[in-house]
Order: C-alpha cells, then structure tokens, then sequence
C-alpha cells in the first residue's frame, strides 16, 4: 500500500510500488478484509473478486466509491481504510 522501493527479504529482491498501485492494494485489503488486523471486509468478496472490481479503476475517488458501494455503511468503510 506504501508507494516506493521495497525488498522482498524471501526472494532476495527488489520491487517498486508506485502511487496508483499502492492505493489499489489498499482499496483491495479493504474489500477483501484482513483478519491479523480485525478489518472485516465485504462477505463473498475475495481477491480475485476485489482485483476485478478495483484494478480497472485509475481514480482514487472512483475506488472509494466503488468500495463504499459494496459496505453500505460508509462509517465502517473510513475506520477500516484508516486502520490499514
């Protein structure tokens, strides 16, 4: 979710993350959800069905909007994409 150059210490190499890939990772953890951090995404949604849905978009507001489509509970959705 962080853009910039990172190191995968398993495969010993380098990768970058760039600013639009970084939010689309966000926006996919948020449909999908992630239990090591509580976040409780949208049931019936998982990776392959959250890439599908967000990495199409080129807009952050156009991610947002599609997510928030998705909760129906807009509250839920801005405390989750902030704990991640």
């Amino acid at each position: 979710m962080i853009p910039g150059r990172h190191y995968n210490l398993v495969k010993k190499e380098f990768y970058d993350v760039d600013e639009l890939e970084g939010l689309r990772s966000l926006y996919r953890s948020a449909l999908v959800g992630d239990v090591a951090d509580n976040i409780k995404g949208v049931k019936g949604i998982g990776p392959v069905k959250a890439a599908a849905i967000i990495n199409p978009l080129t807009e952050e507001k156009d991610m947002y909007n599609a997510v928030c489509k998705l909760y129906n509970d807009p509250e839920r959705l801005d405390m989750n994409l902030d704990c991640l």
